[in-house]
């Protein structure tokens, strides 16, 4: 048998394509997060083509089906991302989905599941920590830095409705007006980004 590189040449030297960097069914699946038979059953159906090249040292068959990786990256989003049916293949998707930041919206469209439920899932997920994923790992060292540690993005919220509360009462009396709120509002803006400068 021949080692990958002998065989992209001479495909080169034929004529032929470089077959070296095509998949195998595996690498095709792996790609697309299906199963190898569904990369085999695209193939019997027409949906994708592949060739054949004699295997490799470390392949130990004498031929390889593989496909074309540009081929595969035009495939349809929705022909490799079946919709889930079980219940905990619903949830697995639907968590998926929040960690990217869909909204409930979207998840029901790309789901075709209720609003009841995908809303009751993303409840879920934020009761496992799903919210902790919205915020960015450096803007979470930041605000960590202004309020303290927080277990979750509603303590968060509270918190910093705390501080700005109190820097309100410090520098407004009862008979400010909306206004006078505003610019104490953005006076401790100011002053915390000349702290976080300093």
């Amino acid at each position: 048998m021949k080692a990958k590189s002998e065989i992209a040449r001479e495909a080169a030297n034929d004529g032929g394509t470089d077959l070296s960097t095509w998949l195998t069914a595996q690498e095709a699946a792996d790609l697309l997060r299906v199963s190898a038979q569904t990369v085999k059953n695209w193939r019997d159906r027409g949906l994708i083509t592949s060739r054949t090249r004699p295997g490799t040292t470390q392949e130990r068959r004498s031929e390889i089906t593989v496909y074309d990786p540009h081929e595969l990256a035009r495939l349809p989003r929705k022909l490799h991302q079946p919709i889930a049916t079980e219940p905990g293949e619903v949830a697995a998707r639907a968590f998926e989905m929040f960690d990217e930041g869909k909204t409930v919206r979207a998840i029901v469209v790309a789901l075709r599941r209720p609003p009841a439920e995908v809303e009751a899932l993303y409840d879920q997920w934020k009761e496992g920590g799903g919210d902790q994923m919205i915020i960015h790992p450096a803007a979470y060292d930041e605000l960590v830095r202004f309020v303290g540690l927080f277990p979750s993005v509603e303590v968060l919220v509270a918190r910093v409705r705390e501080l700005v509360g109190k820097t309100i009462e410090a520098t407004v009396d009862d008979s400010a007006t909306d206004a006078q709120i505003e610019r104490a509002i953005g006076r401790a803006l100011d002053d915390a980004e000349k702290g976080k400068a300093a």
